[in-house]
């Protein structure tokens, strides 16, 4: 049991300093959300406790007959039970104001601001950041209705192309072929191992939203083609790399077990409050297999979403030596230099991470200041 005690040297300090705390309470989001499923596992038992009170005085419904020698009587039909109260544990976590916003905006940009008024009005609000807690859910739904059956045609030109699916899914047509329901997730903490398809370079292709869709578009261009792949997720391999406090699960997409020629693509997955990629390394010169020429880009994003991560690049000679504060929905290039990022604690921390350069692979060297870091 954890006690909290709240003093002051006169009752109207001791009632300020017990406002202050609630209000700090209520700007943090994880305290918040805890605070709500208190609340609604309350409601659920009060409800329970009602519907177990007997009530007083007689029925005055008849009992079934009793059965006399060789007859048969049906039973009665059973009374309607309550069904059990879902606990707080097992309910859903509803979706935040922030997540609702973001999701409302985007879907206004794409689809007019007219849609999300008529559905706002739907669910009888005005605004999303009005939308009780109980309709949010509803309302995302509602918004992944107007992106379903949405197409978007693409050609690749003289890259090869993969396409990550970071939400929801869709179907790919080309040549005459279709992939059918290709992505396995709503965000990327759901699943690790995402679904993508890959494809050649001089191919045309179109994508039909089945729900919310969220791709990672990832291009280079190459000389060499080859043929589209659709990578379910039975085809990524996930690794735990490192350890504490350097510690990340990272997956293996996009590699030389797919069709791609020069890409090479994975997500991250970092440990809170880890180091991840450290030591830190870098892949700017030709000298392989030790080392190979790639440039690289991360992808980050953060559960809750204010979380964020910094990403330190420098080269030896110190001409480089910069540290970024890395925050939801941002990108992060490396055309050279060593790198390595720090994950903040309490935020899971994802990036996805692309390379592509003369070779495929991860042919990269650390930095020997800190290679004894192992």
């Amino acid at each position: 049991m954890v006690k909290i005690e709240i003093t002051g040297d006169t009752p109207l300090e001791a009632l300020a300093s017990l406002t202050a705390f609630g209000l700090h309470c209520v700007s943090n989001p994880d305290v918040y959300a805890a605070a709500n499923h208190i609340l609604e596992a309350e409601k659920n038992a009060q409800k329970a406790e009602v519907a177990a009170t007997p009530t007083s005085g007689k029925t005055d419904a008849p009992g079934p007959a009793p059965a006399t020698s060789g007859q048969t009587v049906p039973p009665s039909d059973p009374s309607p039970t309550t069904p059990p109260a879902v606990s707080a544990e097992d309910a859903p976590t509803p979706p935040t104001v922030a997540q609702v916003r973001e999701r409302g905006i985007e879907a206004s940009r794409k689809h007019g601001k007219e849609a999300i008024v008529a559905i706002l009005k739907q669910i009888g609000t005005s605004g999303m950041s009005a939308i009780a807690e109980k309709d949010r859910a509803a309302f995302l739904a509602k918004l992944d209705e107007l992106d379903a059956g949405e197409k978007l045609p693409f050609d690749t030109e003289d890259r090869e192309v993969a396409f990550i699916m970071l939400e929801g899914h869709c179907n790919v047509s080309f040549d005459g072929e279709r992939y059918e329901n290709v992505g396995n997730r709503a965000n990327v903490f759901e699943n690790r191992k995402a679904e993508s398809f890959y494809m050649p370079r001089e191919q045309h292709l179109e994508i039909e939203a089945i729900d919310h869709i969220k791709i990672a578009v990832c291009g280079t261009p190459v000389k060499e083609k080859t043929a589209p792949q659709v990578l379910r997720e039975d085809h990524v391999v996930l690794k735990l790399l490192g350890r504490v406090p350097f510690q990340r699960e990272t997956s293996f997409i996009i590699d030389g077990n797919s069709n791609a020629k020069v890409l090479t693509i994975g997500e991250a997955y970092c440990t809170e409050g880890n180091w991840a990629g450290f030591p830190p390394h870098k892949h700017d010169e030709d000298n392989m297999p030790a080392e190979c020429i790639a440039e690289e880009i991360y992808y980050f994003l953060f559960d809750p979403r204010q979380g964020f991560a910094v990403q330190c690049l420098y080269t030896a000679d110190g001409s480089l030596d910069e540290a970024y504060r890395v925050k939801n929905d941002e990108l992060v290039e490396f055309p050279y230099g060593y790198h390595t990022t720090v994950s903040t604690p309490g935020y899971q921390t994802y990036f996805l991470w692309l390379m592509a350069g003369d070779y495929q692979g991860f042919n990269r060297s650390n930095d020997p200041e800190h290679d004894w870091v192992k």
